[in-house]
């Protein structure tokens, strides 16, 4: 058997921690960004069989008619629920390397181990192009104290 025959597949559901969920529409169903969606969505599918719940973490919406995720759940905070909600789910957060510094993600990470019990991943993502960060209206560039701080770290 070569390593990939012994590889498990796992499959999870990426919460619509934002409103609107996955769809920018003005005439599609509306989901809530509230904790109590998103926690029914992960006990569903924690019993549904699914094996993680993965969050985005946005900060600005996209605004116009639609208002697409103008209203977010933070990704730490909200993990940090579910993982108190369930029981065997691995619940997944999302922090931006430009918003926090290695030493506050790595503590928060340590604490969000300690309550899933060894249920918590972390997805770590950059903005990668200047008209998202523009978006964002931070005036961050790749010399930001913060995003030196990332490259040194790693």
């Amino acid at each position: 058997m070569s390593q990939f025959d012994q590889r498990n597949v796992e499959f999870g559901v990426f919460l619509p921690v934002g409103n609107g969920g996955w769809i920018t529409s003005t005439t599609s169903p509306q989901l809530p960004a509230t904790y109590d969606y998103n926690k029914q969505v992960t006990i569903l599918a924690e019993q549904l069989g699914f094996d993680f719940a993965l969050s985005m973490a946005k900060w600005r919406g996209y605004g116009g008619p639609s208002q697409h995720w103008d209203v977010t759940l933070e990704s730490l905070t909200t993990m940090a629920g579910l993982a108190e909600a369930t029981s065997r789910i691995g619940v997944w957060g999302t922090v931006h390397t430009m918003v926090f510094h290695p030493a506050v993600v790595a503590k928060m990470t340590a604490v969000l181990d300690q309550i899933s019990k060894g249920r918590f991943g972390l997805n770590i993502v950059s903005v990668r192009t200047q008209p998202i960060r523009d978006r964002w209206a931070c005036g961050w560039t790749s010399t930001t104290p913060s995003v030196m701080n990332w490259r040194q770290s790693g």
